[in-house]
């Protein structure tokens, strides 16, 4: 009767082993990449959302005015036709308009506005041109942000 020898059996575990360890390796690093992507595409969707509605509420806008704290911009307060003093904040991560309260978007790491500046030679407001809205978060030890500028020409101004 033939059998095998420890040798070849400490052998075939090796190579089995190595080839488990292979496959669990290429599916690590394939999940990881899924959920990068996924989280990716929320920042997209979320900075996407958000920019979309405030940009339609601004362009709509009249006595428009900003909010410098800590000299970042990050709230913006108008009025539109119709609604008084609509505000726009980041607040704890996410964009919220009021009144009510709304969360318009999550993850936003950052809500910039320029210009918005008084021109003390022609005594006017130089109207607001451009918004950033940036979103951020940390996946698998990798920090992954997004940001979409848009032009805004506010129609009432």
């Amino acid at each position: 009767m033939k059998g095998l020898t420890l040798l070849e059996v400490l052998v075939a575990f090796l190579i089995f082993t190595l080839i488990i360890g292979g496959i669990y390796g290429a599916l690590n690093i394939a999940k990881i990449n899924y959920d990068t992507n996924l989280v990716s595409l929320n920042l997209q969707r979320q900075v996407r959302q958000g920019m979309s509605q405030l940009v339609r509420e601004i362009r709509q806008a009249y006595l428009i005015s900003i909010t410098d704290k800590d000299l970042n911009r990050n709230s913006i307060t108008f009025n539109r036709p119709g609604e008084d003093n609509i505000t726009y904040s980041l607040i704890a991560g996410q964009l919220r308009r009021s009144p009510g309260g709304q969360v318009i978007a999550n993850d936003i790491a950052g809500l910039y506005f320029a210009p918005l500046s008084f021109n003390s030679s022609a005594n006017e407001y130089i109207p607001l041109q451009k918004i950033t809205l940036v979103a951020s978060k940390t996946v698998h030890s990798r920090l992954l942000t997004f940001s979409l500028i848009e032009q805004v020409r506010v129609r009432n101004q």
